[in-house]
């Protein structure tokens, strides 16, 4: 039997490029840092809209944010 990869897919919204594996050695990430060493690190990024909550609903739905309904933070698409 074909052997399996291994994928790990490590989604930060909420922080910047951080440790020395992105050239900033000031943080002391260790455990960041040794998975960057150990996969390919993707460096740009891209969203669908500009606020965190519509761009995490439109990431983890695989849904643009005019059909989730959700565009701002303080969007619930479930709200009647």
């Amino acid at each position: 039997a074909a052997s399996r990869l291994n994928v790990l897919v490590f989604i930060m919204d909420d922080l910047r490029h951080v440790g020395s594996a992105f050239g900033e050695p000031e943080a002391l990430v260790p455990n960041i840092d040794a998975l960057a060493q150990s996969g390919t690190i993707f460096t740009e990024a891209y969203a669908q809209i500009a606020t965190c909550g519509a761009s995490r609903s439109s990431f983890l739905t695989s849904r643009r944010p005019d059909t989730t309904k959700v565009i701002g933070n303080g969007d619930c698409p479930f709200d009647t």
